[in-house]
């Protein structure tokens, strides 16, 4: 017997890879604590350039596949797309309070390189830091 909350948000392929021990499993934990507890980590250690999804399976008492899964059905998010977004929530603090060069930035916020810190910054935010940290300047001297 299938749990029709779960099922109906897993394509038929996930379903049958998460099926048997792993589906039970879900069923008798309360994924909130875990989920409280991974957050929290994110929180406090998304600029480290090491965590990973090992790390945060570990940390949470959990299996990686088990707990990305889970994660990605109550935030729509993979552990990863999180990850990389509470860098760049970081790196645009760092941006507006601070003169660091991008490459210190990148560095700070976790992220394992420039070029890695570009791309992602402009993936998600439809401009690059440079024009980001302009943008902010201009706007900051046109309220002068």
């Amino acid at each position: 017997m299938s749990d029709p909350l779960i099922t109906s948000e897993l394509t038929p392929e996930e379903f049958q890879l998460f099926s048997g021990s792993r589906l039970a499993l879900l069923r008798r934990v309360t994924p909130s604590r875990r989920l409280m507890k991974l957050l929290d980590l994110l929180g406090s250690s998304c600029s480290r350039s090491d965590l990973s999804l090992n790390f945060a399976a570990s940390y949470c008492g959990t299996e990686k596949n088990y707990l990305n899964m889970l994660l990605r059905l109550s935030t729509g998010f993979t552990f990863h797309s999180l990850l990389t977004r509470h860098r760049l929530l970081n790196a645009v603090e760092l941006i507006r309070s601070s003169d660091l060069t991008f490459l210190e930035i990148a560095h700070e916020s976790g992220f394992g390189s420039l070029s890695s810190f570009e791309r992602n910054f402009l993936r998600f935010f439809r401009q690059t830091p440079r024009d980001y940290r302009r943008k902010l300047r201009l706007d900051y001297r046109a309220k002068q």
